[in-house]
């Protein structure tokens, strides 16, 4: 049975899109967030899969900086730089949030600016409690709500500290004449980004939650800043400027075991875990994880969201959660800048992967084979 009434906590790119498609098919919808639109200056890479999976946010392409070179460096200073033929796309924050909210609205969908800050259960479905003394009663509640998600604490539980990774990040406002940058250090089990916007710069370290000081990050990303000439005359101040901020990076028996909808509730996005486990990119799945509830909320069976779910993540995320892991070890750090440095193969595969494309595994596979015997050669 499709509930009538859904409340949508959060107002990110997975709820602004869930509310947008589900007010499109006609449910009324009440979404709360007391932020959006904000910023922040995660990268916002925006890719040509996600443009053809969801043509309707193509109109964000005008709003975005096409970033059609690509670098990486390794750990032992090897350089890979590229054109690509599909661009990703840099959006901010604020610019995605404004956008997703508007379609939202103009499909009908009621925005609050409070907080929901508890929720009960009752005969009728679900009561939201919001921090402004509002109360809403909805059919069906969604928590859309990022990492530290309210819906997912109350019931699911917390999430180990294995489960995130940690990001530093600035955005820089102004354009950086760069590269979309990957580097990466040794001793750093994570790397650092450049992302250039239209009228703004994000640049950042990540890294799995709980293994570094916030000292070592900031001297890795002090590094990084100083090995570029176009951002070490911008006279930073890192450790002012800088923004901490907690990414879903599940573990492969996490993604398992994850519940994501039961009779009366669903997550979606961040709250769900649908974020990549070593790259940390969200945006990409938050929307698609978006897509697949809605169409198990207008279908009438929301359970089915479960199984949906799992597929999506076994398509674009668990296999991460393991070869993750093992990439960032020293020897693999080495080898990979090895095959950068040797290996055609190697080099035409990153370029694939960077702008966020989808090879299949077994295409994948077999040009890894050949780089590895390229370098071994």
């Amino acid at each position: 049975m499709t509930p009538k009434k859904i409340g949508i906590i959060g107002a990110g790119p997975a709820g602004a899109w869930l509310a947008y498609r589900l007010a499109q098919a006609g449910l009324e919808v009440l979404i709360y967030d007391h932020k959006v639109p904000w910023e922040k200056p995660c990268a916002g890479g925006l890719s040509s899969v996600l443009w053809g999976r969801f043509p309707e946010l193509d109109p964000l392409k005008s709003q975005g900086y096409p970033n059609r070179k690509f670098r990486i460096v390794t750990v032992l200073g090897e350089k890979l730089e590229s054109e690509v033929s599909h661009p990703l796309y840099t959006v901010t924050r604020k610019r995605l949030g404004r956008f997703l909210m508007d379609k939202a609205a103009s499909a009908g969908a009621e925005f609050s600016p409070a907080k929901v800050d508890n929720f009960t259960r009752n005969n009728n479905g679900v009561e939201l409690i919001d921090n402004r003394g509002g109360r809403a009663r909805v059919d069906f509640m969604v928590g859309a709500d990022g990492v530290s998600s309210l819906v997912r604490r109350k019931l699911c539980g917390a999430w180990a500290s294995r489960n995130f990774n940690y990001s530093l990040s600035v955005l820089i406002p102004k354009p950086v004449s760069v590269p979309l940058t990957f580097q990466f250090f040794s001793g750093l089990a994570g790397y650092t980004w450049i992302f250039p916007g239209i009228d703004s710069t994000s640049i950042g370290i990540g890294a799995k939650a709980g293994r570094y000081k916030a000292e070592t990050l900031f001297s890795f990303l002090a590094q990084m800043v100083s090995k570029n000439p176009e951002l070490s005359g911008l006279n930073l101040d890192l450790r002012a400027e800088a923004v901490a901020a907690l990414i879903p990076s599940l573990t492969f028996s996490s993604f398992l075991r994850q519940k994501v909808v039961g009779e009366y509730w669903a997550l979606a996005g961040d709250a769900s875990g649908a974020a990549h486990p070593v790259s940390g990119g969200g945006i990409h799945n938050a929307i698609f994880s978006a897509n697949l509830l809605a169409d198990s909320i207008i279908s009438g069976n929301p359970r089915r969201y479960q199984q949906d779910w799992r597929r999506m993540c076994r398509q674009e995320l668990t296999g991460a959660s393991l070869w993750g892991p093992i990439f960032y070890r020293p020897g693999m750090q080495k080898l990979f800048s090895k095959m950068i440095a040797k290996s055609e193969a190697a080099r035409a595969l990153t370029v694939e992967l960077l702008p966020g494309g989808r090879p299949k595994r077994t295409a994948v596979l077999l040009k890894l084979l050949k780089a590895v015997s390229q370098v071994l050669i």
